[in-house]
């Protein structure tokens, strides 16, 4: 929302979608705008992601999309949705990451309002490993690692996996403890030298 990202990322083109652009951003979008042509054309959509799959994806996205970056609303329903929505534009070779799939305390994982209530004072990841454990659940034709590094980054792609023995439900009532018991297994937890090969072997 203060496009410190989004901005200075160089593609052909790009899409952001917030609920809410902060006042900062808008000059240093109009200024990219302007100046920055060799960071790609790009446009933003002030809605929900959920509003954006439902009224303007079927245009913005209708050539396909390489690259989705998922960093909304850290909780699990809406990284879920978000997913399953981007999978129908992704390219053949895509990638959707998904941040804060790695929370490293229980205080980190604790709903929004309780987040809030408590001034954000401290580090907020949400649940949002529970979309990839649900992810990796209900859906044997992708391919789903999370790379340890900044708060976990969920990789996802189309493949194949043999998925876990869980459903939605299941997940759901899951707690921070049983993700801190077992949580090699349920992320497909990996280094980050696994993820640069990948990227290195992919282009």
């Amino acid at each position: 929302n203060y496009g410190k990202v989004f901005l200075n990322v160089k593609v052909k083109k790009k899409i952001g979608v917030d609920p809410v652009f902060r006042k900062k951003f808008w000059p240093a979008y109009l200024y990219h705008k302007l100046f920055k042509t060799a960071f790609g054309s790009m446009s933003v959509r002030q809605v929900t992601s959920d509003v954006f799959f439902e009224k303007y994806a079927s245009n913005d996205l209708r050539n396909g999309i390489d690259i989705v970056f998922v960093d909304g609303m850290h909780e699990h329903s809406f990284a879920f949705r978000d997913v399953e929505n981007a999978l129908k534009y992704l390219n053949k070779g895509g990638v959707i990451i998904l941040h804060d799939c790695n929370p490293k305390s229980a205080e980190s994982t604790v709903p929004f309002d309780v987040w809030a209530a408590n001034n954000r004072q401290f580090v907020w990841n949400g649940d949002v490993w529970k979309a990839i454990v649900m992810l990796r659940s209900t859906r044997p034709d992708l391919e789903i690692f999370v790379a340890n590094t900044d708060f976990g980054l969920g990789i996802v792609t189309k493949g194949s996996q043999e998925p876990l023995p869980y459903k939605k439900e299941d997940v759901q009532q899951m707690q921070f403890a049983d993700l801190d018991a077992a949580r090699e297994q349920l992320l497909n937890l990996k280094s980050i030298p696994f993820l640069k090969e990948m990227i290195a072997k992919a282009y």
